[in-house]
């Protein structure tokens, strides 16, 4: 076992009252050093299956510090974790990860990025070596986990047993869960209709185990107003930058009220976040308010893609957008640019979300026709309506475009 800390004393021992043995291995790091990588090294020979426990506190609850467990090099870790608790919070995470067969260096690493203090803690750390057989077992931390809504659920194996290392396929409600096959499950943004029962299938080539079930309860209401002014009380609503957006009174719009983000400086922006269950259409009214732009926008992102956008000052106007099927992540982000001075104000009100009836396809808007010259780009737009969504296919003198299938 090796500390690696350079610039700082990297890890120590540390009294604890809340670890196994009232002590653990930490590493502190002040509010004063940023970009410090401590490193605590183990070296192994597997194959085997480690376990440990780790938590990083912090006199902010959320920063940009993370702890990250890796093998035999730093470029993608077995575990990580970058979710801070307060001094009087004292849960531990528990992890449990393959070390294959051969000698393995094991490395812990604290990510110290923030401006506040944090310190890392390590501790019992257990190894044992793999038996060839079926998995019999899998045992999870907790039998039911709180998740507020909007954060991450981090849903690990606190032990198991199995060699040839068993695979791992994830189930909800005991649904198969699509590529989540990973030792830990993890869900970004968990939100109210992710509550339900979650469980774990491992397998080898001797046989197969499947877990209990692990009742996930996402708490949370929410901001109650940001509906309120977004005239969407069916939906609930994050603030998630470092500007909030916020209820006002607005009598030129629908229910005389609407949401607003004001900002002044190009180095912070405001998210809005939401998120719905698809299929269905997604309507909203959004304008600007300020001089006109110079790099500034705000922006509408379906899953951390934008998909639409205003960049100058406007009047409310009104949007339309098809929302596919399955869980979908939806924000608004309001910035400035580098060259934009004095006060700007983004607003967005009456939006809807709803399945419409179904019906035949239709389209509203035809493509028009260009002319061009050398090796110019072409862009061709349609606009569509019907339920279910239409399918698209772009032909070119009656043959189709492989892969041309969208507006």
């Amino acid at each position: 076992v090796v500390s690696l800390g350079k610039v700082s004393d990297g890890w120590n021992k540390a009294e604890t009252n809340t670890a196994v043995g009232g002590d653990a291995a930490s590493s502190f790091e002040p509010s004063s050093r940023q970009g410090i990588e401590n490193i605590f090294a183990v070296r192994i020979e597997g194959p085997g299956y480690m376990k440990f426990q780790w938590r990083i506190e912090s006199s902010l609850g959320n920063s940009k510090d993370s702890i990250g467990c890796y093998m035999d090099d730093f470029n993608n870790p077995l575990v990580s974790l970058n979710q801070t608790g307060l001094a009087e919070s004292p849960e531990w995470g528990d992890n449990w990860v393959f070390i294959p067969p051969g000698y393995h260096s094991v490395y812990f690493i604290f990510d110290k990025n923030s401006k506040h203090p944090s310190t890392a803690y390590l501790d019992h750390i257990q190894y044992a070596k793999a038996q060839p057989g079926k998995p019999t077992f899998v045992d999870f931390p907790s039998d039911v986990i709180n998740v507020e809504l909007g954060e991450t659920l981090a849903l690990p194996i606190r032990n198991a047993d199995g060699f040839p290392f068993p695979k791992f396929q994830w189930r909800v409600n005991e649904v198969d869960i699509p590529q989540a096959n990973d030792s830990v499950f993890h869900l970004e943004s968990a939100w109210d209709f992710d509550s339900a029962n979650y469980s774990v299938v491992l397998s080898n080539r001797y046989g197969v185990v499947n877990s209990h079930a692990v009742k996930v309860n996402v708490v949370g209401t929410g901001n109650p107003s940001l509906a309120e002014g977004l005239d969407a009380g069916n939906l609930k609503f994050l603030n998630r930058g470092q500007n909030s957006w916020v209820k006002i009174s607005s009598p030129n719009s629908e229910g005389q009220d609407a949401v607003m983000s004001s900002s002044s400086d190009d180095e912070v922006s405001s998210r809005l976040l939401t998120m719905i269950e698809g299929p269905g259409v997604l309507e909203f009214a959004w304008k600007i308010d300020g001089s006109d732009f110079d790099g500034g926008e705000l922006g509408f992102y379906i899953n951390d893609s934008e998909v639409s956008v205003l960049k100058s000052k406007s009047d409310w106007k009104k949007t339309t957008h098809f929302i596919a099927s399955g869980k979908q992540k939806l924000e608004w982000t309001f910035r400035l640019g580098v060259m934009d001075v004095g006060e700007y104000k983004g607003y967005l009100d009456a939006l809807q979300f709803y399945t419409p009836s179904n019906s035949q396809p239709v389209l509203t808007t035809q493509p028009k026709g260009v002319n061009v010259e050398g090796l110019e780009d072409v862009s061709l737009e349609v606009a569509t309506e019907g339920w279910p969504i239409p399918e698209l296919q772009w032909f070119h003198d009656g043959v189709p475009i492989k892969g041309a299938n969208n507006e």
